[in-house]
């Protein structure tokens, strides 16, 4: 018998690992996501319907389904334009898509589009979404149910499943904080609503395709519940209930992190599935304690601590008050991490803290922050979704404790002195709010293949503000990120990294610091900079070749560049379309 197809947009996140877990192995799957985190997944941006069109069109499959969605509220609030286009409008690009293959069409929808006034909500009570993700949600839930005729729109509860690899929700934000030894969570006691977990959620779909029920349904684990029940519950099911002191505290407690507006009820009831005799959600507290046997079995026990204890504490016994904040935002990060991270804790200079930034990792990324963390490196740590290298920093700069952020990646080392000389750059230096110096470029071997003032040396040009934007213009961004430290209230006023850039997010940074404020370079080694195979700034590809000419023509058009750089700008615009023919 011939297996009926299946195409899955946005299947690299913990819904995606659940469908395909419980389709794979009746039907044919084609799974893509732009984060590519298993070998059964393809890359594609659903975003692009091009792309989507012809992709999902040569599969030709019998059915289409669309996870992708941004589900992180404080980043929607933030980024709304983004939110519309991934929530909204790659959701009408799959309905295009389906009624061009008469296919039928599954979307996602969420709990969180009603405004919690009520203690629970059935399929037929109509929507009042608060924010930005759940009116984006509830927008593609419209579209859907009034333009594709075979559809199934299913609404989720609190999710769970897939792991600590995948699951970046509230059972692995508790887990995780058990695993880094903490003996009190500090838990919300006024949000009410009920789990989903990711398996029976697709067995449950799988189902109604099987019966072809189309249409809107709630889907979700029975009994009703809370925040709180669910922690005291998953303690229950770990045996540690009497190990684990909790908490209980408002949502107000979580304000400054988790600022976006959220129902306080969240409750739904599978009202229509019931009717049809068609649902087959087991009871929350029977799915959480499958999901914690199957998939958190050894996760607490591997849990190793190699490091010596350290007793750093942020500003202890200084000597002066200059305090850092040192930036590393990783992705998938684990070969290189530990070095990274030593060379930070073997500084002279002892006033620092780090911010570390998981932007959505699947390798041992976290595991290795946390052993750190846990052996009293000051780390402070977050962990989101794949939203990119700019929203990474962003979010680091605004968990900041610093006057003044460091910035180093997560494959490249800090010199010894690194800070020792920089703090001292700062107290000579009062007016400038960014700081480089000179570094090594080594390769994977640990050879030195330059260093970063080899072709220029940008202390003989001028860097005062302004001009040093001219500067970094004329002669093609000489400053190397892993040497760069700078004023947070600074990089705020002119509004931090540009999310809209995916390779260039430094240099547009660097543009306009240098438009606004003084800057200053050293020749001091502080920092190498690890060049290898595969890194992004070593490639030439169609993005950045597109974003350096975006950033290039909007400062060309500007008053405050001027004649002579822009001559020098042309010349680097002819270089650059030399080496994009020549190396494409």
């Amino acid at each position: 018998m011939v297996k009926k197809k299946v195409y899955i947009s946005g299947c690299g996140g913990m819904l995606g690992e659940g469908f395909y877990q419980q389709f794979s192995a009746e039907y044919e799957l084609k799974c893509t996501d732009i984060d590519v985190n298993d070998d059964w997944l393809l890359y594609l941006d659903a975003r692009d319907l091009d792309a989507y069109r012809e992709d999902v069109c040569s599969f030709n499959p019998d059915y289409l389904f669309h996870l992708g969605a941004y589900t992180d509220l404080e980043f929607c609030e933030l980024n709304s334009d983004k939110t519309y286009i991934t929530n909204t409008l790659s959701v009408e690009n799959a309905v295009y898509i389906a009624n061009q293959l008469n296919i039928p069409l599954l979307y996602i929808s969420t709990a969180g589009i009603f405004d919690g006034e009520k203690d629970a909500y059935d399929d037929w009570d109509i929507p009042t979404p608060l924010g930005c993700y759940s009116r984006s949600k509830y927008a593609g839930e419209l579209f859907v149910k009034e333009n594709v005729r075979r559809h199934l729109i299913c609404r989720a509860g609190w999710m769970m499943g897939s792991g600590p690899k995948k699951d970046k929700k509230f059972i692995q934000k508790i887990m995780r904080q058990i695993k880094i030894g903490v003996k009190e969570l500090n838990v919300v006691n006024d949000k009410l609503g009920t789990p989903t977990y990711t398996h029976d959620f697709a067995k449950n779909v799988k189902l109604l395709i099987e019966k072809e029920y189309w249409g809107l349904y709630n889907m979700v684990c029975e009994g009703e519940t809370s925040r709180l029940e669910v922690a005291k519950e998953l303690l229950s099911i770990l045996k540690l209930d009497n190990e684990i002191k909790i908490n209980e505290v408002s949502s107000e407690y979580f304000k400054k992190e988790y600022f976006a507006e959220r129902p306080q009820s969240e409750r739904l009831v599978n009202k229509k599935l019931n009717l049809r005799d068609l649902n087959v959600m087991r009871n929350w507290k029977v799915a959480l304690r499958e999901y914690v046997n199957d998939y958190y079995s050894d996760y607490l026990s591997q849990y190793s601590l190699p490091l010596p204890i350290l007793s750093l504490k942020i500003g202890e016994n200084m000597r002066d008050n200059v305090f850092f904040s040192v930036m590393i935002c990783c992705y998938n990060s684990e070969q290189y991490l530990r070095e990274t991270l030593d060379s930070v804790v073997n500084q002279t200079y002892k006033n620092w803290e780090i911010v570390a930034i998981n932007d959505g990792s699947t390798d041992k990324t976290e595991e290795i922050l946390l052993e750190y963390k846990s052996k009293g490196v000051p780390i402070t740590y977050c962990i989101q979704e794949n939203y990119g290298f700019a929203a990474a920093r962003n979010k680091a700069v605004e968990l900041s404790k610093g006057e003044w952020i460091v910035l180093i990646d997560h494959d490249d080392i800090c010199l010894p002195k690194r800070l020792e000389i920089q703090a001292n750059h700062i107290r000579e230096n009062p007016s400038v709010k960014l700081f480089f110096a000179n570094t090594v470029h080594f390769d994977d071997n640990g050879n030195e293949i330059r260093r970063g003032f080899d072709r220029i040396n940008p202390c003989e040009l001028s860097l005062r503000k302004g001009k040093a934007m001219n500067s970094l213009l004329a002669f093609n961004n000489f400053i190397d990120t892993v040497s760069v430290i700078f004023n947070k209230n600074a990089a705020l006023s002119i509004g931090v990294f540009d999310t809209s850039y995916k390779y260039v997010v430094d240099y547009d940074f660097f543009l306009r610091m240098g438009l606004t404020f003084d800057l200053f370079g050293s020749e001091e080694l502080v920092s190498k900079w690890r060049v290898h195979k595969g890194q992004a700034s070593q490639r030439m590809g169609t993005i950045i070749f597109k974003e350096l000419n975006q950033v290039d023509y909007k400062y060309f058009r500007s008053n405050y560049v001027t004649n002579k750089t822009r001559v020098r700008m042309i010349l680097h615009f002819v270089r650059r379309c030399l080496k994009r023919v020549l190396f494409s």
